[in-house]
Protein backbone atom coordinates (compact mmCIF):
# COMPACT_ATOMS: atom_id res chain seq x y z
CA UNK A 1 0.00 0.00 0.00
CA UNK A 2 2.93 2.32 0.92
CA UNK A 3 4.82 1.68 -2.64
CA UNK A 4 1.37 2.33 -4.40
CA UNK A 5 0.64 5.31 -2.61
CA UNK A 6 4.60 6.15 -3.20
CA UNK A 7 3.99 5.70 -6.78
CA UNK A 8 1.20 7.73 -6.84
CA UNK A 9 2.56 10.88 -5.19
CA UNK A 10 5.11 11.09 -8.22
CA UNK A 11 2.48 11.47 -10.70
CA UNK A 12 1.96 15.15 -10.36
CA UNK A 13 6.13 15.79 -10.16
CA UNK A 14 5.96 13.65 -13.48
CA UNK A 15 3.43 15.83 -15.12
CA UNK A 16 4.91 18.90 -14.21
CA UNK A 17 7.99 17.71 -15.20
CA UNK A 18 6.47 16.95 -18.65
CA UNK A 19 4.93 20.64 -19.20
CA UNK A 20 8.58 22.20 -17.80
CA UNK A 21 10.18 20.05 -20.60
CA UNK A 22 7.69 21.58 -23.08
CA UNK A 23 8.48 24.98 -21.84
CA UNK A 24 11.47 25.06 -22.16
CA UNK A 25 11.76 23.27 -25.86
CA UNK A 26 13.89 25.06 -28.35
CA UNK A 27 15.52 25.04 -31.12
CA UNK A 28 18.94 22.94 -31.46
CA UNK A 29 20.90 25.13 -34.06
CA UNK A 30 24.42 24.92 -33.11
CA UNK A 31 26.10 27.29 -36.14
CA UNK A 32 23.33 29.43 -35.50
CA UNK A 33 22.51 29.44 -39.35
CA UNK A 34 18.66 28.68 -38.45
CA UNK A 35 18.11 25.35 -39.78
CA UNK A 36 17.88 23.20 -36.79
CA UNK A 37 19.44 19.61 -36.36
CA UNK A 38 16.07 17.98 -36.95
CA UNK A 39 12.64 18.76 -38.22
CA UNK A 40 11.64 21.00 -34.66
CA UNK A 41 8.64 23.12 -35.09
CA UNK A 42 10.76 25.54 -32.77
CA UNK A 43 12.92 26.45 -35.25
CA UNK A 44 12.66 29.33 -38.09
CA UNK A 45 12.59 26.68 -40.97
CA UNK A 46 10.73 23.52 -39.14
CA UNK A 47 10.29 22.10 -42.17
CA UNK A 48 14.01 21.75 -43.08
CA UNK A 49 16.96 20.03 -41.43
CA UNK A 50 20.64 21.20 -41.57
CA UNK A 51 22.85 18.50 -42.84
CA UNK A 52 26.01 20.20 -41.06
CA UNK A 53 25.10 21.94 -37.85
CA UNK A 54 29.08 22.24 -37.62
CA UNK A 55 29.08 25.04 -40.30
CA UNK A 56 26.65 27.96 -40.78
CA UNK A 57 27.30 28.37 -44.52
CA UNK A 58 26.02 24.58 -45.18
CA UNK A 59 21.83 24.94 -44.98
CA UNK A 60 18.99 24.17 -46.94
CA UNK A 61 19.21 27.67 -47.18
CA UNK A 62 22.35 28.23 -48.93
CA UNK A 63 23.66 28.09 -52.51
CA UNK A 64 25.57 25.99 -54.35
CA UNK A 65 26.41 27.40 -57.85
CA UNK A 66 26.70 28.51 -60.72
CA UNK A 67 29.24 26.44 -62.97
CA UNK A 68 32.84 27.22 -61.79
CA UNK A 69 32.17 28.81 -58.12
CA UNK A 70 34.12 27.30 -55.68
CA UNK A 71 31.05 25.96 -53.97
CA UNK A 72 30.57 23.23 -57.35
CA UNK A 73 34.46 21.54 -56.70
CA UNK A 74 34.38 21.47 -52.50
CA UNK A 75 32.93 18.04 -52.15
CA UNK A 76 30.73 18.91 -49.96
CA UNK A 77 26.34 19.33 -50.43
CA UNK A 78 26.73 22.65 -49.66
CA UNK A 79 23.06 23.24 -50.22
CA UNK A 80 21.47 20.02 -48.33
CA UNK A 81 19.48 18.34 -51.40
CA UNK A 82 22.02 15.25 -51.12
CA UNK A 83 23.99 16.21 -54.29
CA UNK A 84 27.65 17.23 -54.34
CA UNK A 85 29.34 19.70 -56.57
CA UNK A 86 28.32 18.70 -60.48
CA UNK A 87 25.78 16.33 -59.64
CA UNK A 88 23.80 19.63 -58.12
CA UNK A 89 21.75 21.77 -60.55
CA UNK A 90 22.92 25.53 -59.94
CA UNK A 91 26.53 23.97 -60.43
CA UNK A 92 25.50 22.80 -63.94
CA UNK A 93 27.38 23.77 -67.41
CA UNK A 94 25.70 24.83 -69.95
CA UNK A 95 26.20 25.40 -73.69
CA UNK A 96 22.51 27.15 -75.19
CA UNK A 97 19.96 28.99 -73.51
CA UNK A 98 17.50 25.42 -74.05
CA UNK A 99 19.80 24.06 -71.14
CA UNK A 100 19.02 26.07 -68.70
CA UNK A 101 15.11 26.09 -68.78
CA UNK A 102 13.61 26.36 -65.61
CA UNK A 103 10.04 25.96 -66.85
CA UNK A 104 9.21 29.46 -65.88
CA UNK A 105 7.55 31.54 -68.05
CA UNK A 106 7.90 34.82 -66.41
CA UNK A 107 11.83 34.39 -67.00
CA UNK A 108 14.40 34.77 -69.12
CA UNK A 109 16.32 31.97 -69.41
CA UNK A 110 20.07 32.32 -70.45
CA UNK A 111 23.06 30.93 -70.92
CA UNK A 112 26.43 33.38 -70.46
CA UNK A 113 29.72 31.82 -70.37
CA UNK A 114 28.34 28.56 -69.47
CA UNK A 115 26.50 29.47 -66.35
CA UNK A 116 22.65 29.68 -66.44
CA UNK A 117 21.09 33.20 -66.04
CA UNK A 118 17.57 34.31 -65.65
CA UNK A 119 15.93 37.22 -65.99
CA UNK A 120 12.37 38.63 -64.85
CA UNK A 121 10.10 39.45 -67.46
CA UNK A 122 6.69 41.19 -67.84
CA UNK A 123 4.84 38.13 -70.86
CA UNK A 124 1.80 37.25 -70.86
CA UNK A 125 0.61 34.21 -69.03
CA UNK A 126 -1.41 31.72 -67.96
CA UNK A 127 -1.31 31.35 -64.12
CA UNK A 128 -3.57 27.96 -64.26
CA UNK A 129 -6.41 30.34 -62.31
CA UNK A 130 -9.79 29.64 -64.20
CA UNK A 131 -10.92 32.99 -61.78
CA UNK A 132 -8.43 35.58 -63.66
CA UNK A 133 -8.20 36.99 -66.85
CA UNK A 134 -5.35 39.03 -68.49
CA UNK A 135 -2.62 37.14 -66.87
CA UNK A 136 0.60 39.40 -66.89
CA UNK A 137 4.56 38.17 -65.45
CA UNK A 138 5.35 40.36 -62.79
CA UNK A 139 8.76 39.71 -60.45
CA UNK A 140 9.01 36.15 -61.94
CA UNK A 141 5.69 35.19 -60.87
CA UNK A 142 2.31 35.06 -63.31
CA UNK A 143 -0.67 36.67 -61.82
CA UNK A 144 -4.30 37.76 -63.12
CA UNK A 145 -7.33 40.50 -62.56
CA UNK A 146 -10.50 39.28 -60.22
CA UNK A 147 -12.31 37.90 -63.07
CA UNK A 148 -14.93 39.66 -64.83
CA UNK A 149 -16.05 37.94 -68.15
CA UNK A 150 -18.55 40.19 -68.89
CA UNK A 151 -16.89 43.65 -67.98
CA UNK A 152 -19.87 44.85 -65.94
CA UNK A 153 -17.71 45.91 -62.94
CA UNK A 154 -18.63 43.04 -60.98
CA UNK A 155 -16.41 39.72 -60.46
CA UNK A 156 -18.10 36.33 -60.98
CA UNK A 157 -19.64 34.99 -57.80
CA UNK A 158 -18.04 31.42 -58.91
CA UNK A 159 -14.91 33.22 -57.75
CA UNK A 160 -15.74 34.82 -54.85
CA UNK A 161 -17.67 37.84 -56.22
CA UNK A 162 -21.37 38.86 -56.90
CA UNK A 163 -22.45 38.51 -60.14
CA UNK A 164 -24.37 35.89 -60.42
CA UNK A 165 -24.02 35.38 -64.34
CA UNK A 166 -20.76 36.95 -65.41
CA UNK A 167 -21.32 36.26 -69.18
CA UNK A 168 -24.48 39.03 -69.18
CA UNK A 169 -23.63 42.96 -68.31
CA UNK A 170 -26.86 43.56 -68.14
CA UNK A 171 -27.09 40.96 -65.24
CA UNK A 172 -25.35 41.78 -62.11
CA UNK A 173 -26.00 43.22 -58.50
CA UNK A 174 -26.36 47.04 -59.94
CA UNK A 175 -29.37 46.38 -62.14
CA UNK A 176 -32.67 47.12 -61.53
CA UNK A 177 -35.43 44.85 -61.70
CA UNK A 178 -38.65 46.71 -61.49
CA UNK A 179 -41.38 48.55 -62.16
CA UNK A 180 -44.44 46.54 -62.34
CA UNK A 181 -45.16 45.89 -66.21
CA UNK A 182 -41.62 45.95 -67.49
CA UNK A 183 -40.07 43.12 -69.32
CA UNK A 184 -37.96 42.35 -66.60
CA UNK A 185 -40.52 41.34 -64.43
CA UNK A 186 -41.23 38.41 -66.69
CA UNK A 187 -38.22 37.55 -68.23
CA UNK A 188 -37.57 34.34 -65.51
CA UNK A 189 -33.70 36.16 -64.87
CA UNK A 190 -32.54 37.21 -61.69
CA UNK A 191 -31.91 40.44 -63.19
CA UNK A 192 -30.52 42.08 -60.11
CA UNK A 193 -28.87 39.22 -58.47
CA UNK A 194 -31.04 39.25 -54.93
CA UNK A 195 -32.17 35.55 -55.61
CA UNK A 196 -35.22 36.85 -56.21
CA UNK A 197 -37.19 36.11 -59.81
CA UNK A 198 -39.40 38.43 -61.76
CA UNK A 199 -42.36 38.38 -59.53
CA UNK A 200 -40.80 37.81 -56.31
CA UNK A 201 -38.30 40.52 -56.46
CA UNK A 202 -39.99 43.52 -54.36
CA UNK A 203 -39.86 46.05 -57.13
CA UNK A 204 -41.61 44.05 -59.45
CA UNK A 205 -44.67 43.60 -56.86
CA UNK A 206 -47.80 45.07 -58.46
CA UNK A 207 -49.10 47.89 -55.44
CA UNK A 208 -52.45 49.32 -54.45
CA UNK A 209 -51.63 51.31 -51.41
CA UNK A 210 -48.36 53.08 -50.58
CA UNK A 211 -47.77 50.45 -47.74
CA UNK A 212 -47.07 47.82 -50.38
CA UNK A 213 -43.89 49.94 -51.80
CA UNK A 214 -42.13 50.03 -48.00
CA UNK A 215 -38.43 49.63 -48.82
CA UNK A 216 -37.39 49.99 -45.24
CA UNK A 217 -35.12 52.87 -46.49
CA UNK A 218 -35.62 56.24 -44.30
CA UNK A 219 -34.38 58.08 -46.65
CA UNK A 220 -37.12 57.65 -49.42
CA UNK A 221 -40.51 58.51 -49.41
CA UNK A 222 -42.51 54.91 -50.77
CA UNK A 223 -46.01 56.04 -52.99
CA UNK A 224 -48.00 53.57 -55.39
CA UNK A 225 -48.79 55.26 -58.31
CA UNK A 226 -51.14 53.73 -61.32
CA UNK A 227 -49.87 50.19 -59.17
CA UNK A 228 -45.94 50.75 -59.78
CA UNK A 229 -43.89 51.42 -56.64
CA UNK A 230 -42.30 55.04 -56.70
CA UNK A 231 -39.66 55.38 -54.66
CA UNK A 232 -38.54 59.40 -54.05
CA UNK A 233 -35.56 60.88 -52.14
CA UNK A 234 -36.08 62.24 -48.83
CA UNK A 235 -33.13 63.11 -46.91
CA UNK A 236 -34.38 66.26 -45.70
CA UNK A 237 -37.81 65.68 -44.64
CA UNK A 238 -38.56 68.87 -43.07
CA UNK A 239 -37.15 70.73 -45.88
CA UNK A 240 -34.89 73.25 -44.30
CA UNK A 241 -31.85 72.21 -46.76
CA UNK A 242 -30.03 69.84 -43.90
CA UNK A 243 -30.44 66.07 -44.57
CA UNK A 244 -30.86 64.60 -41.88
CA UNK A 245 -28.26 62.53 -40.06
CA UNK A 246 -30.19 59.18 -40.56
CA UNK A 247 -29.67 59.62 -44.31
CA UNK A 248 -25.67 60.45 -43.82
CA UNK A 249 -26.12 64.18 -43.21
CA UNK A 250 -25.89 66.64 -39.98
CA UNK A 251 -29.35 67.80 -38.99
CA UNK A 252 -30.49 66.28 -35.71
CA UNK A 253 -33.94 66.75 -35.89
CA UNK A 254 -35.16 66.56 -39.51
CA UNK A 255 -38.54 66.48 -38.49
CA UNK A 256 -38.43 70.40 -37.08
CA UNK A 257 -37.15 72.79 -39.88
CA UNK A 258 -36.02 75.33 -37.27
CA UNK A 259 -33.46 72.74 -35.87
CA UNK A 260 -30.17 72.10 -38.08
CA UNK A 261 -26.86 73.51 -37.71
CA UNK A 262 -26.06 77.45 -38.25
CA UNK A 263 -29.20 78.30 -36.00
CA UNK A 264 -28.13 80.94 -33.46
CA UNK A 265 -28.62 79.37 -29.84
CA UNK A 266 -28.27 82.76 -28.19
CA UNK A 267 -28.38 85.33 -26.32
CA UNK A 268 -28.99 84.32 -22.71
CA UNK A 269 -31.79 85.93 -22.44
CA UNK A 270 -33.95 84.25 -25.52
CA UNK A 271 -36.08 81.32 -24.85
CA UNK A 272 -33.95 79.61 -27.16
CA UNK A 273 -31.68 79.29 -24.04
CA UNK A 274 -34.17 77.13 -22.09
CA UNK A 275 -36.39 75.22 -24.39
CA UNK A 276 -34.52 71.92 -23.84
CA UNK A 277 -33.20 71.66 -27.70
CA UNK A 278 -29.87 71.61 -28.97
CA UNK A 279 -30.92 74.08 -31.72
CA UNK A 280 -28.22 73.95 -33.99
CA UNK A 281 -26.71 70.96 -33.64
CA UNK A 282 -23.59 71.59 -32.21
CA UNK A 283 -23.85 68.70 -29.04
CA UNK A 284 -24.77 71.79 -26.79
CA UNK A 285 -28.16 71.86 -25.19
CA UNK A 286 -29.49 75.49 -23.63
CA UNK A 287 -26.76 76.82 -20.75
CA UNK A 288 -24.23 73.83 -22.28
CA UNK A 289 -23.80 76.46 -25.68
CA UNK A 290 -21.73 79.01 -25.36
CA UNK A 291 -24.54 81.41 -26.91
CA UNK A 292 -26.46 81.11 -23.67
CA UNK A 293 -23.86 81.39 -20.72
CA UNK A 294 -24.93 84.42 -19.29
CA UNK A 295 -22.25 87.33 -19.28
CA UNK A 296 -19.80 86.00 -21.26
CA UNK A 297 -21.13 87.29 -24.61
CA UNK A 298 -22.36 85.74 -27.57
CA UNK A 299 -21.80 84.24 -30.79
CA UNK A 300 -22.90 81.23 -33.14
CA UNK A 301 -21.29 78.08 -32.88
CA UNK A 302 -19.16 76.81 -35.48
CA UNK A 303 -19.51 73.50 -35.81
CA UNK A 304 -20.07 70.35 -32.66
CA UNK A 305 -17.03 70.15 -31.79
CA UNK A 306 -16.90 73.47 -30.61
CA UNK A 307 -15.19 74.18 -27.33
CA UNK A 308 -17.17 76.15 -24.53
CA UNK A 309 -15.24 77.77 -21.94
CA UNK A 310 -11.49 76.17 -23.22
CA UNK A 311 -13.21 72.30 -22.67
CA UNK A 312 -12.55 70.14 -25.78
CA UNK A 313 -15.94 68.50 -25.72
CA UNK A 314 -19.44 68.47 -24.80
CA UNK A 315 -18.50 66.67 -21.54
CA UNK A 316 -15.93 69.06 -21.25
CA UNK A 317 -17.54 72.40 -21.51
CA UNK A 318 -20.28 70.95 -18.72
CA UNK A 319 -17.80 70.65 -16.42
CA UNK A 320 -16.22 73.99 -16.90
CA UNK A 321 -19.78 75.54 -16.83
CA UNK A 322 -20.42 74.01 -13.34
CA UNK A 323 -16.84 75.63 -12.18
CA UNK A 324 -17.72 78.64 -13.95
CA UNK A 325 -21.02 79.02 -12.11
CA UNK A 326 -19.35 77.54 -8.79
CA UNK A 327 -16.19 79.62 -8.85
CA UNK A 328 -18.28 83.34 -9.41
CA UNK A 329 -20.22 83.28 -6.78
CA UNK A 330 -17.69 82.47 -4.82
CA UNK A 331 -15.17 84.91 -5.70
CA UNK A 332 -18.18 87.85 -5.56
CA UNK A 333 -17.94 86.79 -1.39
CA UNK A 334 -14.66 86.98 -1.23
CA UNK A 335 -14.97 90.19 -2.39
CA UNK A 336 -17.66 91.60 -0.37
CA UNK A 337 -15.86 90.37 2.91
CA UNK A 338 -12.61 92.72 1.63
CA UNK A 339 -14.84 95.56 1.58
CA UNK A 340 -16.96 95.29 4.66
CA UNK A 341 -13.28 94.67 6.43
CA UNK A 342 -11.34 97.70 4.76
CA UNK A 343 -14.65 99.80 6.03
Amino acid sequence: MKKTLFVLSWIPVFLLALVAQHALACCIDNDQDGYGVAFLDECPYPNQYDCDDTNPDINPGATEGAYGDPTCSDGVDNDCDDTVDMLDAGCFECTSPQDCDDGNPCTDDLCVGNVCEYVNNTAPCDDGDACTANDVCANGDCSGDPLDADQDGYTSDQCGGTDCDDSDAAINPGATEAPYGDPVCSDQVDNDCDDLIDMQDNGCLECTVPGDCDDANPCTEDDCVNNECVHVDNTDQDGDTFPGEACGGNDCNDSDPNVHPGVFEAPPEDPICTDGIDNNCNGYTDLEDAGCVPETGWAPSESANASVLGASSPEGSKLSNLLFSFLVPVGAVVLFRRVIRRR
